[in-house]
């Protein structure tokens, strides 16, 4: 190992040297010794670093799903994303402490919208469907603000 760490250097050593003596002068000289002496910090500290284990997750591509079942994975993961947002907005529009539920078809479009209101407003149901365009809302009204 020792070995290994003292040729690594030497000829990074050797290489920095022939590098500096082949350098053109100039304003792109300073950028090349950066270059030069991130590399031979790299070299110095690999050995340190060498004896470090990092566990990295395990990830994958997805090479193990076919084409479909990725598909599949992907289509889900949208209509969840769009059924929190619909339920997002629907808390928006309903009003502070409000609890919103969705249901989202297949294809994206919004079948019912349920909401558990905190205090009342009486366009809430009609600005529901006007925004997700269905006609299945639902508004409960919690008593007390509960």
């Amino acid at each position: 190992m020792i070995k290994n760490v003292l040729i690594n250097v030497t000829g990074a050593v050797f290489l920095s040297v022939v590098c500096e003596m082949i350098m053109p002068e100039g304003s792109l000289k300073k950028y090349l010794r950066l270059a030069i002496g991130f590399i031979m910090a790299a070299v110095l500290i690999s050995p340190i670093a060498g004896g470090i284990e990092i566990e990295m997750p395990e990830f994958s591509f997805g090479e193990e799903m076919s084409e479909d079942e990725l598909t599949a994975k992907s289509d889900a993961l949208v209509l969840k994303m769009h059924r929190e947002n619909v339920e997002k907005r629907a808390e928006e529009i309903a009003g502070e402490g409000s609890e919103a539920y969705a249901e989202i078809a297949s294809d994206g479009s919004v079948r019912s919208v349920r909401v558990i209101a905190a205090q009342g407003a009486a366009d809430v149901s009609e600005r529901l469907k006007a925004e997700f365009g269905c006609e299945d809302v639902v508004i409960t009204w919690a008593e007390d603000g509960t």
